[in-house]
């Protein structure tokens, strides 16, 4: 005869219930841990040391990294990378892809860049990262594939809609707010405008003028003397804010005169003519395109081209020695090449008209000359038959 089996105790059942709730708590748990976690690595490899890649994410948080090769886990899925030189100011965004009047500045967690080359006022991959790495939405106004806050820090007219914040860019200069000095693109510094920096964005800060109910004590009491003993008696905190604002007004002076400096040091390129003396003695009149870098990163020169009048374009490429193409220009540095007026006349040049000699560099990006007529048409009539002319 077999006895009846024993009902478990309460506290069997108990630590049974606590056991398999543990259980089910902890799948969940090892399943996020399996698939989630912090985002991949970005890499890439900079051009030149001493350099910090930041990848910045739209919420405004940061991490660094020092170039040449570089590591970086990401603070969110999608970032953009900015870019500080040697000595820890801010050189510019990098240009993920893009040559034309809007350039894709987003990148993804887990991005293999490979190698960034840079410029001026921007870095840019030397071969074109996959899709798969780049977020297209984040995009950015360019000329000639050229962030147009590039190399200005966001100071420049622009009518983007852009988020709000640190991480994002408003104006749609390829400067994000951080790093911005005019975020909305009014070309109103951000210091003179009614605005506050918060964790979500920007709020208005209400400006109040100066009223009875903030004026200082001493002033509004009538305690104020006109005696030269009434300096005495005014409210220390009056004077505090005048000096604060005297200030303010110097580090807004500063600011400006250092964005209108910074918009100098550019690539300028410039059309003229001349006659070339060469060591035998000889040489004829000819037209010479020079190019002068003065920013402070190297840049290379490609071709050079002449843009007349009516639409048409002569090319300018190896003439003579001396001015051969491509050429690297060092900082502060220029560089000549140049063809006989007679060979341009030829092709059907008239030097009395308005001509423009255009550049190009290896990152795509062609920078003109101002528009200028080499010859008047009076010189023009007194040298025809007079011997050697332009």
């Amino acid at each position: 005869m077999s006895m009846p089996r024993r009902p478990a105790s309460g506290a069997a059942a108990l630590t049974l219930a606590l056991v398999v709730c543990v259980l089910a708590a902890a799948a969940p748990a090892g399943a996020a841990a399996a698939g989630g976690g912090r985002p991949a690595r970005i890499q890439g490899q900079i051009d030149g040391a001493g350099y910090t890649v930041i990848a910045l994410a739209p919420n405004g948080k940061a991490r660094s990294a020092r170039g040449g090769r570089f590591s970086i886990v990401p603070p969110a899925k999608v970032v953009t990378l900015q870019i500080r030189n040697r000595s820890g100011q801010y050189l510019g965004p990098l240009v993920a892809r893009g040559k034309g009047a809007r350039v894709i500045v987003g990148i993804r967690a887990g991005a293999k860049l490979g190698h960034i080359r840079l410029f001026g006022r921007y870095a840019r991959p030397v071969r074109q990262p996959r899709g798969k790495w780049l977020d297209t939405s984040r995009t950015a106004l360019a000329r000639h594939g050229v962030p147009i806050g590039a190399g200005l820090r966001g100071f420049v007219k622009s009518r983007g809609h852009g988020g709000v914040g640190p991480g994002h860019d408003q104006d749609g200069d390829g400067i994000p707010g951080v790093f911005d000095v005019d975020d909305d693109g009014d070309l109103v510094l951000d210091v003179n405008e009614p605005k506050a920096r918060t964790g979500q964005g920007r709020k208005r800060q209400a400006t109040t003028p100066i009223s009875l109910a903030s004026c200082p004590a001493t002033l509004c009491g009538g305690q104020l003397d006109v005696g030269t003993s009434s300096f005495s008696k005014a409210d220390s905190a009056f004077v505090i804010a005048i000096v604060a604002a005297a200030l303010a007004a110097m580090s807004v002076l500063l600011q400006l005169s250092s964005a209108l400096r910074r918009r100098h040091r550019r690539v300028e390129v410039d059309l003229r003519l001349g006659l070339p003396i060469y060591q035998e003695g000889g040489g004829d009149w000819a037209v010479f395109v020079e190019v002068t870098n003065n920013t402070d990163q190297p840049v290379r020169w490609v071709s050079a081209e002449l843009e007349l009048a009516d639409g048409r374009r002569l090319y300018l490429m190896q003439y003579p020695p001396g001015g051969e193409l491509p050429v690297v220009l060092q900082p502060h540095d220029s560089h000549q090449t140049w063809t006989r007026c007679r060979d341009l006349e030829r092709s059907g040049l008239d030097l009395t008209q308005p001509i423009v000699a255009a550049a190009r560099l290896d990152s795509g990006e062609v920078l003109r000359s101002p528009r200028r007529r080499l010859l008047s048409r009076s010189l023009a009539d007194r040298l025809r038959g007079r011997g050697p002319r332009p």
